[in-house]
């Protein structure tokens, strides 16, 4: 992780991608997060979880290039 910053009300981390450079992650979509009920497990609603499943198979694209409207997705050359 390189840097932890607020965007408005959301937590962000800005983490090295190696040779792509870097990227950010909301931290609730990592361990980094603060637990919101002792004992409970944390998890993707479905809406997020059909977001990330767009990501990859965007990523996974020849040439890795995501739609233009795709605000946040970066890619590598």
């Amino acid at each position: 992780m390189l840097k932890a910053r607020r965007y408005g009300a959301q937590a962000t981390l800005i983490l090295d991608g190696g040779g792509c450079g870097s990227f950010s992650i909301l931290e609730e979509w990592t361990d980094q997060a603060a637990p919101t009920r002792a004992g409970t497990a944390r998890r993707l609603s479905a809406p997020a979880l059909l977001e990330l499943v767009q990501l990859v198979r965007q990523l996974q694209e020849p040439g890795g290039s995501a739609a233009a409207n795709q605000k946040g997705v970066d890619t590598c050359a």
